[in-house]
């Protein structure tokens, strides 16, 4: 695409006439309405980014979808920012544009969606999996491929159903379209909606039948896998494998896994695990950890049932004591789910993590019921023997082989793992998956923690720690699970059991507590995934705490306090601190963030303070605020270039004013041609004016005349001297908008503010240079206002004898002062430069200034000007 020169060249003689022919007046009313709309924006914009990075400290919950929301808004802010000033500068700094553009195109690259699965067979063989990538068969599949192949140990059988051919399913039955809106559209807040959605997706999924081929392959891995066997058809579990599962986030407990399935069943268990992908619980932890706002490649998992004799998790480190040397082993006599549900309390085993791996403490439960798998029938629950019931379900000897394999996998992975075990009929160990353990830093237990708990009385102190951290709330008493969605935000959850389901609450509570469960439970890993404070197997805690009582959960010592205790909640709070939020979701903010936040221009007067200079987009929010006070500063003096039709003060102070009234600034009759100041309605005016006639005019300097004709003489020609005198002062308002041009003597002023009760918008801006004085006197004064305006809070920029300050968003209360102050100084400063003959009447006259002697000292027979 070429450039119409001759169009633009064109255009522009166009708007120059026009700008020559408009109204100088009418012009500053338009710019004032787009340096209102560059205030609003920018305001909107800090705001936004102030909210992201909040949000980026991990204290709040957000998905993507706020993030995409929050940054687009941002966006349009910068444009609208950008935009208003082209209009207040009349098409100047048109370099924005494309600066503009590179952020917003820096910014979309951070926030791409991942790709879906990768092309590749619908069906692989365990044996097949190491060599594809994790995409097309899933963490949880690719790890169990891992251990069986590169780790040797041994795990069972079986083959996946990849992600390749589970999004095949969704398209051929038109359902990925309109499962990813549903999803994307979702607020983790509506606990109602994210049920009726994920029964709705349910049953969308379960009416929709396999591709014929795809069920064909299916099918024929599912023979395969008996003939491996020995031809007998055996029952599998069939269980879920995303990208993301078992690999930087564990989903535990989040998607379905269906055990002892057999052949005429496992199409359609297939499909009800892809429908887990959507339950509520897990739409929850995936929105709330931000994997992606594209559907997760899903793979499925059909794995030969293990006839377990016992099963359990083991922790290569402890949870509770990280660097105790110990492993964390928990097993319950039968299958998996009585270990890991929460419904249940486990034996609990520490094995040392030292060669041989003795066993350095036990607790035995007593076990009543347990799980196993019957043909025919698949799984029941039936009742522990009642020998076996006091018995652990280990022995030293398998506590021993745990602790290698343990070591084994921890090793191949680089970091602590979390291992799930069973022991079959024939008593073989095997390894059913291992996934990443996340530890939560514990601080030290010195006696400042003790301090902080003395004189303090548990009310429970029942329980295991399953995720460590302090936090208080509101006692939420769950009699069902069907009442989690009435959970408020910041209540401490207190249940009968650690359910993987109440994981659909974890991320929006204060703590947890359970009578039932362990700290091996998926309940217990979401907790430490979300940093809530956990406490499981609290006995009691449903009769001994109330709904609606206020209590501290302090899951660093295991002990529930009543109230809020303070001190340990900002104890717990200042350690967090130190943890990062790690999560793709907060990764990709921060990524955001990086093209959004970074204020790279801090200094007007820096050569990079240009367009060019704009990386960020706070770059351009600082730059376009900038140039457009200073626009409105030369639009000001435009405006008020003559007298004619402004009208004229009316007060005894020795000066012209001539005032243009935007709207609302001013209280006159029709037809006046002056003003006097009890007409005043401009709030930043007022305020000033304050100030003005605050200094008694009769309190001058008294100045050696010689030394005055001297000065002027070496600064001006007569003639300019006699413009100079001869200037009269302009005056800009409206009910909240004032730009004031002050001429005294030799000095320049320029005071452009806005004063409303929104704080956002309100602003103070003060331009001042010139004088009657030699250099060193110029800088003696601008310097003596640079400290005046610094202890009002102001930040100044000084040069030679120009001196530029800001004030940005103060209350009402404050910004009155503050333009009282610049009343007073622009009276005061008249004469101080001819005075301050020496560096040290700077400090001394600001801070005469400052405590109401308007002479500073300065006077001939004051004593501190000589």
């Amino acid at each position: 695409m070429t450039m119409d020169w001759e169009g633009w060249v064109r255009g522009l003689k166009k708007r120059l006439v026009q700008g020559a022919r408009e109204d100088p007046r009418r012009a500053l009313q338009r710019k004032y309405e787009a340096f209102k709309r560059l205030v609003a924006a920018n305001n909107a914009a800090l705001d936004l980014m102030a909210d992201l990075q909040a949000k980026a400290s991990g204290e709040y919950l957000f998905d993507m979808a706020y993030v995409r929301q929050a940054t687009g808004k941002l966006i349009e802010e910068g444009r609208a920012s950008v935009a208003a000033l082209g209009e207040i500068s009349d098409g100047r700094y048109r370099a924005l544009r494309p600066a503009l553009a590179r952020v917003e195109e820096s910014v979309s690259g951070s926030m791409a969606q991942a790709a879906g699965p990768p092309p590749g067979p619908p069906v692989l063989d365990l044996s097949a999996i190491p060599e594809v990538p994790v995409e097309l068969v899933g963490n949880k599949n690719l790890r169990l491929a891992e251990i069986r192949s590169k780790v040797g140990l041994p795990v069972p059988d079986g083959f996946v159903v990849t992600s390749r051919a589970c999004r095949d399913f969704l398209e051929a039955g038109a359902l990925l379209g309109a499962l990813s809106e549903e999803v994307q559209g979702l607020v983790l807040s509506d606990q109602a909606a994210l049920a009726r959605t994920s029964a709705l997706i349910a049953r969308e999924i379960a009416a929709v039948p396999w591709p014929a081929d795809r069920a064909r392959a299916i099918l024929d891995a599912y023979d395969g896998l008996a003939r491996r066997r020995g031809g007998s058809a055996p029952l599998v579990s069939v269980r879920s494998s995303a990208a993301g599962e078992d690999g930087e986030f564990s989903f535990a407990g989040q998607y379905a896994t269906l055990l002892n399935v057999g052949r005429d069943g496992l199409l359609e268990a297939c499909k009800e695990v892809m429908a887990s992908q959507f339950s509520p619980r897990a739409l929850v932890y995936y929105k709330a950890r931000g994997l992606s706002e594209a559907l997760l490649p899903m793979a499925v998992g059909v794995i030969a049932m293990v006839d377990g004799r016992a099963s359990g998790v083991l922790y290569t480190r402890d949870p509770q004591e990280p660097d105790s040397g110990a492993m964390l082993v928990a097993g319950h006599w039968g299958l998996g789910p009585t270990t890991v549900d929460g419904r249940g309390t486990p034996d609990l085993f520490r094995v040392s993590r030292e060669e041989g791996h003795a066993v350095l403490g036990s607790t035995v439960a007593r076990k009543e019921k347990m799980l196993l798998c019957r043909e025919g029938e698949g799984l029941v629950e039936t009742s522990v023997p009642g020998w076996m019931r006091e018995q652990p379900c280990l022995t030293r000897d398998q506590l021993a082989l745990l602790g290698e394999y343990g070591l084994r996998l921890e090793k191949h992975y680089g970091r602590a793992q979390d291992v799930e075990w069973a022991v079959d009929a024939e008593e073989r160990v095997l390894i059913l998956q291992s996934r990443p353990l996340r530890l939560a830093s514990r601080p030290a237990h010195g006696p400042g923690e003790a301090a902080l708990r003395q004189g303090l009385v548990p009310i429970l102190s029942e329980g295991v720690i399953a995720s460590r951290g302090v936090g208080a709330g509101p006692v939420a008493l769950l009699a069902s699970e069907e009442e989690l969605g009435a959970v408020p935000a910041g209540a401490v959850l207190v249940a009968r059991a650690a359910s993987p389901r109440l994981a659909e609450a974890v991320h929006r509570v204060a703590a947890v507590v359970t009578e039932a469960g362990s700290a091996a439970s998926h309940l217990a890993t979401v907790a430490r995934e979300f940093r809530v404070p956990a406490i499981v197997g609290a006995r009691g805690a449903m009769e001994r705490l109330r709904a609606g009582q206020v209590v501290t959960v302090d899951a660093e010592m295991g002990n529930i306090y009543e109230g809020r205790q303070e001190p340990l909640l900002a104890a717990a709070a200042a350690a967090r601190a130190g943890e990062s939020a790690d999560s793709p979701l907060f990764r990709r903010l921060r990524e955001v963030l990086a093209h959004l936040t970074p204020l790279n221009l801090t200094d007007p007067r820096a050569r990079q303070f240009k367009p060019s200079g704009c990386r960020t987009l706070h770059d351009l929010l600082r730059f376009s605020h900038e140039m457009a006070v200073q626009e409105m500063f030369l639009a000001g003096g435009r405006a008020t270039a003559g007298t004619r039709r402004a009208l004229k003060l009316q007060s005894p102070i020795p000066l012209d004013f001539y005032f243009i009234d935007l709207g609302g600034g001013l209280e006159v009759p029709e037809g006046s041609r002056t003003v006097a100041p009890e007409q005043f309605r401009c709030e930043p005016l007022l305020a000033v004016w304050r100030g003005v006639t605050e200094v008694p005019w009769s309190t001058g300097s008294a100045v050696d005349a010689r030394a005055v004709a001297s000065t002027i003489a070496s600064t001006l020609a007569a003639g300019d001297l006699l413009q100079r005198m001869a200037e009269p002062n302009f005056v800009v308002v409206s009910r909240s908008y004032l730009n004031l041009c002050f001429r005294l003597g030799f000095h320049f002023s320029r005071v452009d503010a806005s004063l409303s009760d929104d704080d956002a918008s309100n602003y103070a801006a003060f331009l001042f240079h010139g004088g009657a004085a030699d250099a060193a006197g110029k800088t003696r004064r601008v310097a003596f206002m640079a400290k005046v305006l610094e202890q009002a809070g102001f930040s100044v920029s000084a040069r030679e004898d120009a001196l530029f300050a800001r004030l940005d968003r103060p209350g009402r209360a404050d910004l009155e002062a503050a333009l009282a102050l610049l009343g007073r100084l622009l009276v005061v400063t008249r004469q101080t430069d001819t005075l301050m003959t020496e560096d040290g009447a700077v400090e001394r006259a600001a801070r005469a200034f400052l405590g109401g002697d308007f002479t500073l000292g300065l006077r001939p027979g004051t004593g501190e000007g000589r």
